[in-house]
């Protein structure tokens, strides 16, 4: 925990803010899919506690605004949100797991 953080967040949030700290700094000079103003929408969500780590859900982000409210991940409904809000560049699925991927 960071004294930036707000205090009482879930150990799952506090590792996410790491981690999207991380890609922050990793993509801020070289953002070829514009993922910067989802990522700064995300982490200040989690800092703001307007988001929560919840498994197994998702939320969908484009252009640094949130689509919805957390959902179980159906991949035909993730094509049809991505597909309408511009496809591979500016859209991020939140709360994606490595093991719906498999």
């Amino acid at each position: 925990m960071s004294k930036d953080e707000p205090p009482g967040l879930s150990e799952e949030v506090y590792h996410r803010i790491k981690t999207l700290r991380t890609i922050q700094r990793q993509i801020r000079n070289a953002d070829k899919s514009e993922q910067l103003p989802n990522v700064k929408a995300i982490l200040q969500a989690y800092l703001d506690e307007k988001l929560q780590w919840n498994p197994g859900l998702v939320t969908y982000w484009s252009r640094g605004v949130k689509l919805c409210e957390p959902r179980p991940f159906r991949w035909d409904e993730f094509e049809a949100i991505n597909a309408a809000h511009g496809g591979h560049k500016s859209f991020w699925t939140e709360g994606v797991s490595h093991k719906i991927c498999l």
